[in-house]
């Protein structure tokens, strides 16, 4: 059974080529019932004959147009809550600054609407200008 990713990766998929929905499925690493949930959602699927057929272009865009419904906008002040599933500010406007790599980290807060944790990736060079809204403490950790 092929590993089960939870966003498939387009980049897949051969833009010229027609697959079956179990092709998708194994190519993808989700299941049929995705394939034809996604069917139900939009995807543009060839019946006129069985087996049913998708083209490898319209599967790509559909995949793209997913991708694009899930991204959220932050505003300059906001961190993305991970109970609510909503860009909020943290509470007091305090948040705590762990590096991820060197060029990379990530703004920890609570959420001043349900106490739950809230979350920024920045760019390191963009810490400054976070600190003109947030109160940031700088957390050294490091994993292995």
């Amino acid at each position: 059974m092929p590993p089960m990713y939870k966003y498939p990766n387009a980049k897949k998929i051969k833009a010229s080529r027609s697959y079956t929905i179990p092709e998708v499925a194994v190519v993808l690493g989700c299941s049929t019932r995705t394939v034809r949930n996604w069917a139900g959602m939009g995807l543009r699927v060839l019946n006129d004959n069985r087996p049913f057929l998708i083209v490898g272009d319209d599967l790509k865009i559909f995949l793209a147009e997913q991708g694009k419904s899930r991204k959220v906008r932050l505003g300059p002040k906001e961190l993305y809550c991970l109970s609510c599933k909503e860009p909020r500010r943290p509470l007091g406007m305090m948040a705590d600054e762990v590096r991820q790599t060197a060029k990379i980290s990530r703004l920890v807060g609570l959420c001043e609407v349900c106490g739950g944790k809230c979350n920024r990736m920045i760019s390191a060079r963009t810490l400054a200008e976070f600190a003109r809204f947030f109160d940031i403490v700088s957390k050294d950790v490091r994993t292995a």
